[in-house]
């Protein structure tokens, strides 16, 4: 996946993780209907979620199509590939420094 569309998959991520935050659960239906990107890109940011385990799909039978999976968070952080995570902690352990507060005086 080229860089510029990864970068829009995660935007479209992030957007799908605030709507399901503040709405509880989803269907890709309901999404589309709420017009908050296009079929496509619901479908792939979705992927990206479901892959993150950032979003579970729970399949129902008997359902139109676009009603039969319905999505919610995990409570699992979204690592989006575009925003690294750094530690400082991390970086005192590679130079075998102690992490310690102030020194006392």
């Amino acid at each position: 996946m080229p860089k510029a569309e990864s970068k829009i998959v995660n935007a479209n991520a992030g957007r799908l993780i605030d709507y399901l935050a503040e709405n509880g659960s989803a269907t890709l239906g309901e999404i589309l209907r709420e017009r908050l990107m296009s079929a496509q890109e619901a479908s792939e940011a979705l992927r990206y979620c479901v892959r993150k385990d950032a979003v579970s799909a729970e399949k129902r039978d008997a359902f139109a199509p676009g009603e039969r999976v319905v999505y919610s968070l995990t409570g699992a952080p979204l690592m989006r590939e575009d925003k690294p995570v750094y530690s400082f902690e991390a970086l005192l352990e590679a130079w075998d420094s102690p992490c310690t507060g102030p020194a006392a005086t």
